[in-house]
């Protein structure tokens, strides 16, 4: 896995994809040379917060963002199409395949916002979850 170091801001999840519950409350992550450094919310944030602890640093590396772009799919069915609903955005944390760390399996936890706005060097991508480009 490639970590880009120069990837630092925050962000709002408001779902954990693969989960068909939605969160009580938003978890906010605070992200430093491509790992995240803080985790701010309720319980659902401790959640979180315990299932990256298990794996250390490598847990809470940022290994992709990505904009979901196909109308087709809906919430709830797998992690792997709650990263593609239109008009959205996730981050995966961890590792995007199985990899073993110290004796456990670790995979990415993927992050989900919605209507998301996304400006990277300057130039806005996604505004309140519509694609500018």
């Amino acid at each position: 896995m490639t970590i880009n170091k120069n990837l630092d801001g925050c962000l709002v999840l408001d779902r954990i994809a693969g989960q068909k519950r939605e969160l009580t409350k938003s978890i906010q992550l605070s992200i430093k040379n491509g790992h995240v450094t803080h985790i701010k919310g309720n319980e659902d944030a401790e959640r979180l917060r315990r299932n990256l602890r298990r794996f250390g640093k490598s847990g809470r590396a940022v290994a992709e963002i990505g904009v979901g772009t196909n109308g087709h799919v809906s919430f709830g069915a797998s992690a792997h199409e709650d990263e593609k609903v239109l008009g959205t955005a996730h981050i995966s944390l961890g590792q995007d395949q199985l990899t073993k760390v110290k004796g456990k399996m670790l995979q990415s936890v993927k992050g989900i916002i919605l209507n998301p706005t996304i400006c990277i060097d300057g130039r806005l991508i996604v505004d309140n979850g519509k694609m500018l480009v």
